[in-house]
């Protein structure tokens, strides 16, 4: 059973009892008026992208338009973005500009202050996977989980969407197509994807020149980021241009023995026909072969 909400439901703030604990999110920044025109902020990105959030003036939202400020009493900064914010208090670490995201803690934290405050204040507070409910002390042992089982350990909480992944870095590009404001990358060949059309990803203007133009962008492009594409996880397998996960996904289910078979002698379930995760062949063993 998904550890989620319904489909189309928007989060309310006391849902966060629920998804702090499940995602990245554990700083929030305090301020709610933007830090050049005091108009009020956007923080809706906050509890659907909890991942990389960002926090936007309702008024401007140009490049050059700083509405983020250190909250340092002395500090007199100003930035564009939550990213940029954040590089700023990694180097001036005792400036405490974000607060516990907890709700009803909230308290200002350091930097270096966030993890000892939640080994002593939230110990119990976890990143779970989506799928199975595991708790993990670290985004990089949830990624882990997640290629190692296969499960969609992230999922999408915008209205209507549901997308899901097994990567935390896959689940940061897939918020793109949900952002009014990233850059847009044209299409070279055709009128119809330029200006405010363009595409949000740039995977998604490669797809659209391979598929539709026919044509090779790899080919065009040396310097090419591979590192939008998809390797076929299953050790010795060479395929590595999978244009998204849940392509690499079908091709290692139907190509692959799966990692997890039944050990019963002459039962089917071998192969190509196992499972992806060890409990679904625990509930398998259980209901076919246990007397």
């Amino acid at each position: 059973m998904k550890h989620y909400r319904k489909l189309g439901d928007t989060p309310r703030w006391n849902d966060l009892l629920i998804w702090v604990p499940s995602f990245a999110q554990r700083l929030l920044y305090p301020e709610s008026t933007c830090a050049s025109c005091t108009a009020p902020l956007d923080t809706s990105e906050v509890l659907f992208n909890p991942i990389s959030p960002n926090v936007y003036c309702t008024r401007n939202r140009s490049p050059d338009h700083l509405s983020l400020r250190c909250v340092e009493r002395k500090c007199v900064e100003k930035f564009q973005s939550l990213a940029h914010l954040k590089t700023h208090v990694k180097r001036y670490w005792w400036h405490a500009s974000f607060n516990c995201a907890i709700p009803g803690c909230g308290v200002p934290l350091e930097i270096s202050q966030t993890k000892s405050h939640f080994l002593t204040e939230h110990k119990d507070v976890k990143y779970h996977c989506a799928q199975c409910g595991t708790g993990f002390d670290a985004i990089r042992q949830l990624d882990d989980h997640g290629k190692n089982t296969m499960h969609s350990a992230y999922v999408c909480r915008y209205p209507e969407c549901g997308s899901e992944s097994t990567r935390s870095g896959e689940m940061n590009r897939h918020h793109l197509s949900h952002s009014q404001s990233v850059p847009r990358h044209p299409c070279p060949h055709c009128r119809k994807y330029r200006g405010d059309n363009g595409f949000k990803r740039k995977d998604h203007l490669r797809q659209h020149i391979r598929n539709y133009h026919h044509i090779d962008v790899d080919a065009q492009d040396p310097n090419i980021d591979e590192s939008v594409g998809h390797p076929c996880t299953f050790e010795g397998c060479d395929k590595t241009d999978f244009e998204t996960e849940k392509l690499m996904k079908i091709h290692l289910k139907k190509e692959h023995p799966s990692p997890y078979q039944c050990s019963y002698p002459g039962c089917h379930r071998i192969g190509t026909n196992g499972w992806m995760r060890e409990r679904d062949m625990v509930k398998h063993m259980k209901k076919d072969h246990e007397s």
